[in-house]
């Protein structure tokens, strides 16, 4: 039938057919004409049912950006089965928890994206960090004695970027993924700090820096490393220059600011043209990203909401292994 014909029959029912409809007794065999038009209504609430639906979704997804931030509304606080996760059709559950928000995840991908090897399991968890509760987003901390619970993870005990969540028997990872609050341009963090959270303080906490070509910031890597860089001379002198750019840290805005200066008649994008990503693998296995401005020389963390100039030491770094 079509779509003309099939709101017709729903809009436009005559009055002797209400009225009937109001009058109508109980019998044995139910009026054919009752059920024709029975059946045309529960035909027209899945059609409707799956317009909503398929609507909503899209939405969804619509409202993810792709800086990092996520610009709709997180998700439902269902639990992800193990290997799946609600990003994955454009949601997230999220945990908010010590001044950052965490992607709740049971995603292979995800984990194998932050170096995590497998699912978690309750072998991860490490030191109990206290009670959580379910909020609209996700989870949050709470005084009260619930059955979910956050812990630290085990086998990268140092780090504050991947945490261990028990909801009922279910296991997830929190994985980094922004400091808070999120829409805050001016809260932005130094690398140092970003590197801390990973638990890297000394050259010696990290155990490979691999570039890869094309933006991949937080997300697996699908072509194998352009680099690989493990040499330990070669990772102290990374961590040197890294060190180099500790107080050439912007905001957004910030940095949109000194490309106008430099340059006014060039024309100013607020976002970086990422021709490469810098993934760092450290000690303990965790990964985390750096997206990397060629031609401007930038490099940018989604996570810290920070930009940072490249300083010549970095540069020659950059030039000698990546080059």
């Amino acid at each position: 039938m079509k779509n003309e014909k099939l709101y017709d029959a729903i809009s436009d029912i005559r009055e002797e057919f209400i009225e009937e409809a109001e009058n109508y007794k109980f019998k044995k065999r139910v009026a054919p004409r009752l059920i024709k038009w029975g059946s045309m209504a529960a035909c027209f609430c899945l059609v409707v049912l799956g317009a909503s639906l398929a609507m909503s979704g899209a939405f969804a997804k619509k409202g993810m950006k792709s800086d990092g931030y996520n610009g709709g509304s997180v998700g439902p606080t269902a639990t992800p089965a193990p290997g799946e996760n609600l990003s994955g059709s454009g949601l997230l559950t999220v945990l908010a928890y010590n001044g950052a928000l965490f992607n709740v995840s049971n995603n292979l991908a995800d984990l194998n994206a932050a170096g995590i090897p497998d699912i978690i399991s309750p072998e991860d968890c490490g030191p109990s960090l206290g009670n959580l509760k379910k909020t609209l987003n996700g989870y949050e901390e709470t005084t009260q004695s619930t059955d979910i619970e956050l812990f630290k993870y085990a086998p990268a005990y140092s780090n504050t970027a991947v945490y261990v969540i028990r909801d009922g028997e279910d296991y997830m990872a929190g994985l980094f993924s922004n400091n808070l609050p999120v829409g805050d341009e001016n809260d932005y963090s130094p690398i140092s700090e970003l590197f801390r959270r990973y638990g890297v303080e000394k050259a010696e906490h990290i155990s490979a820096v691999q570039l890869y070509s094309g933006y991949w910031q937080n997300d697996l890597p699908v072509e194998p490393a352009e680099k690989n860089i493990t040499e330990r001379a070669a990772l102290d002198a990374f961590y040197e220059a890294i060190l180099s750019m500790e107080h050439e840290c912007y905001s957004r805005e910030e940095r949109l600011q000194i490309k106008l200066s430099e340059d006014p008649k060039q024309f100013a994008s607020s976002t970086l043209q990422v021709a490469s990503t810098i993934c760092i693998t450290t000690g303990e296995g965790l990964k985390f990203y750096l997206s990397w401005d060629e031609d401007s020389g930038w490099l940018f963390s989604t996570g810290a909401k920070a930009y940072y100039r490249i300083t010549e030491e970095m540069q020659t770094w950059l030039n000698e292994y990546f080059k």
